[in-house]
């Protein structure tokens, strides 16, 4: 990420899970708690007023859901799978 590079800043990349009930919030909304959680994570380095570590940019991307589907796994016997793998 050579383009974000500063020698005297940090990015930092977050991602809520599950965030179910912050869907509907405002970017602003969901800033404000995530500063407030990092606050009580790191007090020496951050704190929510931005007296210390500041936001420069950020972006909040929403996704609803994300459904998960398991795989259909066979299990098959071992000459079948050495069938497979000679007809490659």
């Amino acid at each position: 990420m050579q383009e974000y590079y500063d020698p005297k800043q940090s990015m930092l990349e977050l991602v809520f899970a599950p965030a179910e009930e912050w869907i509907s919030r405002s970017d602003s909304e969901i800033i404000d708690a995530t500063m407030g959680e990092l606050a009580k994570l790191f007090p020496d380095e951050i704190s929510t007023d931005q007296c210390k570590a500041k936001i420069v940019k950020y972006h909040v991307v929403k996704t609803p859901r994300l459904d998960y589907k398991p795989l259909h796994l066979e299990i098959l016997p071992l000459n079948a799978i050495k069938q497979i793998m000679n007809s490659v």
